[in-house]
């Protein structure tokens, strides 16, 4: 089931870099049977891992350019009608919840219609939000409609036509989260998370091109990537 849904993961030419760490670690803690799609684009002057393909998404014209390219990919390249999205630089720092994860695919393929995304990570667990179920070892939470961070680009699995609808022309990734973006708040949809458990621990490596302080530490479970596989990222200069 995990490896039914592609995994889309987007990248700029500043922190392409982190692209080898990411891969290294999402095969470590996902699966090397799932299939991940890098957009991107500048080509790659490195290899990756055969289960990862990287797509050109054409020339870097900017920030303000991110909504065009991303909307232009998804919606003339991408025939899925739900998937995951990431950034090159969350990097997956403990091994998944792959029951977690099956249950929230099942429940988004069920329920794609009024569906927004489902987030992955711990992020909904500090926003306004509702428990709509309730089982042994974890929760299942909707967001509140005027929860002001509901488009927040936090791993998560994107239901392709409500995504589309929400990307406007000239928009950053930064503002495409932002409250300030129209239409982000109050739309009906269903923005979907877990309680007291979640599928992925995260940390951020970079923060606007810069390797942040710590790079391998989620910040909303206080995780911290085992300093094994730290040595192997530093030491191939990732």
């Amino acid at each position: 089931m995990i490896n039914s849904i592609p995994v889309y993961v987007m990248t700029a030419n500043q922190t392409m870099k982190a692209v080898q760490a990411f891969a290294y670690l999402f095969n470590e803690f996902w699966s090397t049977k799932t299939q991940v799609t890098i957009l991107g684009y500048d080509m790659p002057d490195f290899e990756l891992p055969s289960n990862f393909n990287y797509i050109s998404l054409g020339i870097q014209r900017g920030k303000n350019y991110w909504s065009d390219d991303i909307k232009a990919y998804f919606s003339n390249e991408c025939n899925d009608e739900l998937f995951i999205l990431t950034f090159e630089d969350n990097l997956i720092i403990d091994k998944i919840d792959k029951p977690l994860l099956e249950y929230a695919i099942e429940f988004c393929t069920a329920n794609k219609d009024g569906l927004l995304k489902f987030n992955l990570t711990a992020d909904l667990q500090s926003r306004g939000n509702t428990v709509i179920e309730s089982y042994d070892q974890f929760d299942l939470v909707q967001a509140d409609q005027h929860e002001i961070f509901r488009l927040s680009l936090n791993t998560s699995i994107w239901n392709k036509e409500e995504f589309l609808n929400k990307l406007n022309p000239g928009e950053s990734m930064h503002f495409f989260e932002n409250p300030a973006k129209p239409n982000s708040t109050d739309d009906g949809l269903g923005v979907y998370g877990f309680g007291r458990s979640y599928v992925i621990k995260t940390s951020e490596a970079y923060r606007r091109g810069t390797k942040c302080e710590n790079p391998y530490k989620d910040c909303l479970s206080n995780y911290t990537l085992s300093e094994d596989h730290v040595k192997v990222i530093e030491d191939n200069n990732w």
